[in-house]
């Protein structure tokens, strides 16, 4: 018995390893798994949660923008609350000048402004593509729409 007692307990301690490393984890791991998830999951929750206040919150300012171009006086108003707030911003030194920039960081604006400006002006370029685009499909419709009354297809089906 003394022999076969110290061969199973060995047997034990590997099959426990062997089970181990087998992809059987240990309870306490299966805990630490699922706290992680959890964590993950709340994680994610709060993300999403704040995206949707951010999108709900873009979206009412977009509404409110809309509105207040539609109404030439709130317009004026609103300009005038804006130039406001930029001159105070500006006395207490939030917003600088180019000039009140060190050297990298005027390169920096720089750079945006240059990128800023490209991008306005290729959007610009794409809208006037699109109109003209657009200007010439309406001549073609009216073209055929033009050859189709000539014959007098569609007039007769008109009536």
């Amino acid at each position: 018995m003394s022999i076969s007692s110290p061969v199973n307990s060995s047997r034990r301690t590997t099959g426990t390893a062997n089970r181990q490393r087998n992809g059987k984890p240990k309870q306490a791991e299966t805990v630490r798994v699922s706290v992680k998830k959890q964590k993950i999951n709340e994680i994610q929750k709060r993300e999403d949660a704040i995206a949707d206040k951010r999108r709900k919150a873009t979206e009412r300012k977009r509404k409110q923008r809309q509105r207040i171009a539609m109404d030439p006086e709130a317009q004026q108003i609103y300009r005038a609350k804006e130039r406001a707030l930029y001159k105070k911003r500006k006395k207490k030194g939030k917003v600088k000048s180019i000039h009140n920039l060190n050297k990298v960081k005027q390169a920096r604006k720089r750079k945006i402004w240059r990128f800023n400006s490209k991008r306005y002006y290729e959007r610009k370029l794409q809208a006037k593509q699109k109109q003209q685009a657009d200007e010439t499909s309406n001549t073609l419709c009216n073209e055929i729409m033009s050859h189709q009354q000539e014959s007098g297809k569609k007039r007769a089906r008109a009536n």
